[in-house]
């Protein structure tokens, strides 16, 4: 199951955050990733310790808990930290599922999972987010603010990003 959620951020969101992004040092992303995920996780993540985060937070938050298609199909009780990722040519993420329990005090059990377009279809080649359903492949490679929304235990991937455009290399998981 998953669901296309067109502007879940409206144009002034995605500036404000692709501005914040801008200024945050980006680490490898794999320090945040599962025993397996550390194996097949090739991209960059924001530290969540920084004031820039905070906002960039805020911002997610505000736009996820004010549409009502998210919180009617979602149901979110809780948020852990976002993570704000970015892939550059040839970064990936392979196949996975998402860790079911996260968290540390108290660990929570995750069953949604969504992840947000900051940069245009139109400003990279690959790095499509594909979800693998029964009889399906679903690739989505959004317009800027649209978000996917799909179960965590949902085999999914991002493709290798093969070509930026225009200085583009900003997309966010979340």
């Amino acid at each position: 199951m998953y669901l296309c959620i067109p502007n879940l951020l409206g144009e002034d969101q995605v500036a404000e955050l692709s501005g914040l992004m801008e200024r945050q040092a980006f680490a490898d992303g794999r320090a945040t990733g599962g025993l397996a995920a550390k194996e097949i996780k090739n991209n960059l993540q924001s530290p969540a310790d920084t004031e820039s985060y905070a906002r960039m937070r805020a911002i997610v938050l505000e736009a996820v808990n004010s549409n009502r298609q998210f919180s009617l199909v979602a149901i979110p009780r809780f948020f852990l930290p976002i993570r704000f990722a970015r892939y550059t040519e040839g970064m990936n993420y392979g196949r996975h599922v998402d860790n079911a329990v996260m968290g540390i005090n108290p660990p929570i059990r995750i069953d949604m999972a969504f992840t947000v377009f900051l940069t245009g279809p139109d400003e990279y080649e690959g790095g499509e987010l594909t979800v693998h359903e029964q009889a399906s492949l679903n690739r989505f490679k959004l317009p800027n603010g649209w978000a996917v929304l799909y179960e965590s235990n949902t085999l999914h991937e991002v493709a290798p990003v093969r070509e930026r455009y225009l200085g583009a290399e900003r997309d966010l998981d979340v």
